[in-house]
C-alpha cells in the first residue's frame, strides 16, 4: 500500500482530537493539507478507492454516545446469505450494518464457536431488546440459526440525557455521507440560521456522537491486502487505539473503534508471512481475537 491511500484511510479515523469540526472533515484537500503530501498524489489514490469501489461510500455513523448498540454474529453463513441480506438492510429500521467475512483465524472464546475456512456474517443492531434483536436477525437471514450469537452492549452503557437535546440535528447527519452533507440545507429544513446549525453540528461532532465510517468491500480490492481484527475486549477506544500503536502493529493498522463490546481494526500487509506475523503479535496481546479476510459490508441508507 503507497503512503497517499494508507493516509486517506487513516484520515477516516475522525473526528479525532487534532480535527473535530465540520469543516475538518478528512476531504482530499484536508487530507493533503494537514499530511504535506502533494493534493495531485492524494486525488490519484482517492479516485483508485472509489471509482473502483473499493470504498462505497463513507458515513456519518452515531456512536454509542448516541445510541445502544449489539452485535449479531451468524457463523457459517455464505456470502450468497449476505448478498440476500444487504438487499433488506433498509428494510429494518433497527439494522445498522451487516458485514461478511472469511474465517483467517481465531483465539480465545471466538475459537470456540468459529473455526478458520468458514464464513461469518454479523449485524450491528440499534436500540433493540435481544429477543428483538434474535427475530430481526433471523428474518434478515431468511433461516432460524440456532448457533446464533448476540453480544449485547455492556449494562453502564446508555445515551447521556445530556444528548437527548441533539438527536433531531443527529437524525440530519445520521448515514448519510459525509461529503454530501449541506449545512445549509439541515438549517432550512429544521427552521434554524446558518451559524447555529453549524455550531450544533460542529458540537455532535466533537462529543463525538458521529464518527467517519467507510463502507468498504475486499472482495473487489486489488493491488493491496487487508485483513480486520475483531476482540472481545472491554479496553476503551483510546486504551486500543494506544495498544494499537505499539510495535510492529502500528506500521500496519488503518482503522479502529469501539461499538458495543467489540472492538475493530483495519490492517494491511503485503505477503501472508507478514500477516501471519502480525496475527502472531496480536495473539501476544489479547486472548479473544478473531482475524476476517476476504470481507464486505453494507450499511443502512439514510
Amino acid at each position: 500500500m503507497d503512503i497517499p491511500t494508507r493516509t486517506i484511510f487513516r484520515s477516516w479515523n475522525w473526528p479525532n482530537n487534532e480535527n473535530h469540526r465540520f469543516s475538518q472533515r478528512p476531504t482530499p484537500n484536508h487530507i493533503s493539507k494537514v499530511s504535506f503530501i502533494s493534493p495531485g498524489r492524494i486525488y490519484r489514490s482517492w479516485n483508485n478507492l472509489f471509482q473502483n469501489g473499493y470504498v462505497r461510500r463513507v458515513i456519518f455513523m452515531p456512536s454509542e454516545n448516541a445510541v445502544r448498540k449489539s452485535t449479531a454474529i451468524i457463523p457459517n453463513g455464505t456470502y450468497e446469505d449476505f448478498q440476500e441480506m444487504r438487499k433488506k438492510v433498509d428494510d429494518y429500521p433497527f439494522v445498522e450494518t451487516v458485514h461478511y467475512g472469511r474465517i483467517y483465524a481465531t483465539g480465545g472464546s471466538f475459537a470456540e464457536i468459529m473455526s478458520p475456512g468458514k464464513s461469518v456474517i454479523s449485524m450491528s443492531l440499534t436500540d433493540t431488546s435481544r429477543e428483538d434483536s434474535v427475530k430481526i436477525s433471523r428474518l434478515m437471514s431468511g433461516k432460524r440459526n440456532d448457533s446464533l450469537v448476540m453480544l449485547g452492549p455492556p449494562d453502564h452503557e446508555k445515551a447521556e440525557t445530556e444528548n437527548i437535546r441533539y438527536i433531531p440535528i443527529l437524525r440530519e447527519l445520521a448515514y448519510k455521507s459525509i461529503y454530501e452533507v449541506q449545512i445549509s440545507q439541515i438549517s432550512q429544513r429544521m427552521g434554524i440560521n446558518l451559524r447555529t446549525a453549524r455550531r450544533k453540528i460542529d458540537r455532535i461532532i466533537s462529543k463525538k456522537l458521529v464518527y467517519a465510517y467507510p463502507v468498504l468491500n475486499q472482495v473487489s480490492i486489488k493491488g493491496f491486502n487487508l485483513f480486520i481484527l475483531i476482540l472481545g475486549s472491554q479496553l476503551g477506544q483510546q486504551e486500543f487505539y494506544n495498544s494499537l500503536n505499539e510495535g510492529v502493529l502500528g506500521e500496519r493498522y488503518l482503522l479502529y473503534l469501539k461499538s458495543g463490546n467489540i472492538l475493530s481494526s483495519l490492517f494491511y500487509y503485503e505477503n501472508l508471512q507478514e500477516m501471519d506475523h502480525l496475527i502472531e503479535e496480536i495473539s501476544k496481546k489479547w486472548n479473544d481475537y478473531l482475524i476476517l479476510t476476504r470481507f464486505d459490508t453494507e450499511a443502512r441508507k439514510p
